[in-house]
């Protein structure tokens, strides 16, 4: 679903933001296992990310989610819609830019075992897909879709009207994608950017080489239906203007008491951004800079 970034908790995104580098952390190790050497490195870099991410990225974040706070109280068309998502990729593509020097450093140095224990955790991710999406029955995979978005659009806009769920179940149907097809593209980029890494860390071919490597793997997987076979870009365009359809149906099928729980929804979201970010709110005392949290050693 591709509001779902947008539609969720705060106070879980907030908690989870807190822990930021130590998930980071988290999730990068188990994934490649660094060594002693690495590892200073690696969790100096996402200090230094996290830094720069909530000095300067939180309150860009607060300002849009403001404005979409004053836009919800009137009609919204598809084609606003799109044009909300679309506002994401450029800051998806400046917090990857930010990255990409740590990143382009530490790839130089990782060693086989590594790359293989990481091919070894895709594999895993890969059968935990298929458990989850392609094994059970489509009904039954319908159903969790449907289950998804209710609870996400239900956070925007409260207790959903019958004719807002007949609008869920229609498209729970008719922007269901393959999951075969997924499965398949999926793979391929991961193989992709296995054949990346391996020849990055065997040639060493510097940083600014590596990042420019890195940067050409990155770039369309942070665009919206950017990445994969033609075939699988044009449905995933086609999946994206449903959505944007899909919400502005909903939307105009709002009444005023639902537009103002949104309001009030993306008022909130715009004040946890900005706590998270250390800023001071207006009618709220002033808040100091926060810094990176330290990652636990070991």
């Amino acid at each position: 679903m591709l509001f779902t970034p947008l539609l969720g908790g705060c106070s879980a995104v907030k908690l989870a933001y807190g822990q930021g580098e130590w998930l980071g952390w988290w999730w990068l190790d188990g994934h490649v296992d660094f060594n002693a050497q690495q590892k200073p490195q690696v969790k100096l870099a996402l200090a230094e990310w996290f830094v720069w991410h909530r000095q300067t990225q939180l309150p860009d974040y607060a300002d849009l989610v403001g404005r979409l706070a004053v836009e919800v109280r009137q009609p919204v068309t598809a084609e606003q819609a799109c044009q909300w998502l679309d506002q994401a990729v450029p800051r998806v593509h400046a917090a990857w830019q930010q990255a990409l020097p740590a990143m382009a450093r530490q790839v130089q140095t990782l060693q086989p075992a590594q790359l293989r224990h990481l091919q070894k955790k895709l594999e895993a991710r890969n059968r935990e897909f298929r458990e989850e999406f392609i094994e059970p029955p489509e009904d039954e995979r319908r159903e969790k879709r449907l289950k998804t978005w209710r609870e996400r659009y239900q956070d925007l806009y409260g207790r959903l009207l019958p004719a807002q769920e007949a609008l869920l179940q229609a498209a729970a149907v008719a922007l269901a994608d393959d999951p075969l097809q997924r499965e398949a593209e999926h793979q391929a980029h991961q193989r992709e950017l296995l054949a990346v890494l391996t020849r990055l860390s065997t040639d060493k071919p510097g940083d600014e080489a590596s990042a420019a490597a890195l940067a050409a793997w990155l770039r369309p997987s942070t665009t919206l239906g950017g990445w994969g076979s033609p075939a699988w870009q044009a449905a995933q365009r086609t999946r994206r203007l449903g959505h944007c359809e899909l919400f502005a149906s909903l939307h105009q099928a709002s009444t005023p008491a639902q537009r103002e729980h949104a309001v009030r929804w993306l008022q909130g979201w715009e004040r946890d951004l900005r706590d998270m970010a250390g800023q001071p709110r207006a009618g709220a005392p002033g808040g100091g800079a926060v810094g990176a949290q330290g990652v636990p050693a070991g």
